[in-house]
């Protein structure tokens, strides 16, 4: 199908988006854990989330599905058991290698299935990364992998990637590890299970390096030159399973990475005034909030609170004109899901943005860095590909355009929000992975233009 989208002149009002789909994978994966019956609210309605949902009853819990409401219930915490020999996750990643990480250290052997953009070329580091903390796991053809029984004897580790999943898979192996498991990280990356297990009873070890000395201190210390202290950025330490967790019960917060194009579109169009009710707000997920801020955009948060250890807010946006940023390696983890957007906002902000730091996602396939470029040339954008990015030239006048988004629902979603700015209506084509991650998409667009 194709997704169409009319100019608009401002966007007002007030929304809720879809329910964070990946929080919703973990809560279900950790409610497996749990003796007693946990409750997910607002659950996501889609053919992914039904799949993790047979999934776990496979492993032994009791599924009860009514609609938003989701119960799952296991009478003890005894060892898991698998009644199938394949788990098909579909296309919900997270829970492909949240399962991944859980089943390493299991008496019994797996067999994972998934589909979608990426996993292929994602499997290879995330495989690397349990095997060297003792899991025996391989990948078949048709993104198959094959888990092994094994005994993880806890180990340290260190990641510099920035690919989504290497830390979360390697942390929920270690819940089933004989001793402890750290992992060191070389970026902020995103942070949403060491954040959630404390309301399951697990309590990580989070270190951090001592502060830098700053330029002043030294000078008063009488030392030359600052010396470099901070060679990481933290390091999360988690121990085995208790032999006890506590049952949770969830209302899910909205996605923000479905918020952003909504919240990058208010920001671009003068005179606009929006807010998104009770999104997540995870600082390590929500960088766009940052970089918007940073180019001038007016931007609140209300109504925040923490549930389970997830920050949730609303979000308010009043629209004016932009300036060019520059966009470096260390916020790209909290911007994987926004990076076409990220273009689409330099493309419309004063001056020259640059976007740095991608070459990762590029290579694993998640970021289809020519056709983005493509796109957005078709639309009248000046941009050049850097080896690790793009500079993008700003303002642009935006043209109408048949936009191929490739199967990517980010990019889509960011090449509508381009089409709002153009003079004539756009078409997105083959836009079914927007839909299917976000079914009123269409209807907003269209109310936003009157139509």
């Amino acid at each position: 199908m194709n997704l169409i989208v009319h100019p608009v002149r401002r966007i007002r009002g007030r929304y809720r988006v879809p329910p964070d789909r990946e929080l919703a994978q973990l809560a279900a994966i950790l409610s497996l854990l749990s003796p007693g019956r946990c409750t997910i609210d607002n659950w996501p309605q889609d053919r992914g989330l039904e799949a993790v949902l047979q999934c776990l009853r496979q492993l032994g819990a009791q599924v009860d599905a009514d609609g938003p409401v989701v119960r799952i219930e296991r009478k003890t915490q005894t060892d898991l058991s698998s009644l199938e020999t394949t788990l098909d996750c579909r296309d919900a990643t997270a829970a492909l290698w949240l399962f991944a990480g859980l089943l390493s250290g299991q008496r019994f052997p797996s067999t994972l299935r998934g589909e979608g953009i990426g996993i292929p070329h994602v499997c290879t580091p995330i495989i690397d990364a349990l095997t060297e903390i003792g899991a025996i796991i391989r990948r078949d053809e048709d993104i198959q992998l094959r888990v092994s029984p094994a005994q993880l004897p806890g180990a340290k580790t260190a990641t510099s990637s920035i690919l989504p999943y290497v830390k979360t898979a390697i942390l929920m192996g270690g819940l089933f590890a004989q001793g402890k498991t750290t992992i060191t990280e070389d970026l902020p990356l995103p942070d949403d299970v060491e954040r959630v297990l404390p309301a399951y009873g697990i309590e990580p070890e989070v270190a951090r390096p001592p502060r830098p000395a700053s330029r002043r201190e030294d000078i008063l210390q009488g030392l030359e030159q600052q010396i470099e202290t901070q060679v990481f950025h933290k390091s999360v330490t988690i121990g085995t399973l208790p032999e006890s967790l506590r049952p949770v019960d969830w209302v899910l917060p909205g996605d923000f990475s479905l918020a952003a194009p909504l919240v990058a579109a208010a920001a671009m169009l003068p005179k606009s005034g929006l807010l998104i009710e009770d999104v997540a707000l995870n600082p390590t997920r929500t960088g766009l909030l940052k970089v918007l801020k940073r180019m001038g955009a007016e931007i609140t948060t209300y109504r925040r609170r923490i549930e389970n250890g997830v920050p949730v807010g609303d979000v308010s946006v009043i629209g004016g004109t932009l300036k060019a940023t520059k966009v470096s390696l260390s916020e790209i983890p909290s911007l994987v899901s926004e990076s076409p957007l990220l273009t689409i906002l330099g493309g419309t902000a004063v001056g020259v943005t640059v976007i740095r730091g991608i070459t990762e996602l590029k290579d694993a396939g998640l970021l289809p860095v020519g056709l983005i470029t493509e796109n957005l040339r078709r639309m009248g954008a000046k941009v050049a590909e850097l080896d690790d990015g793009w500079a993008i030239e700003g303002p642009t006048e935006w043209h109408a355009a048949e936009i191929d988004c490739g199967g990517n629902a980010a990019m889509g979603m960011a090449f509508a929000v381009a089409g709002l700015l153009a003079e004539k209506q756009t078409t997105i084509q083959h836009a079914e992975c927007v839909t299917s991650r976000f079914p009123d998409f269409q209807r907003l667009l269209l109310s936003f233009s009157g139509k």
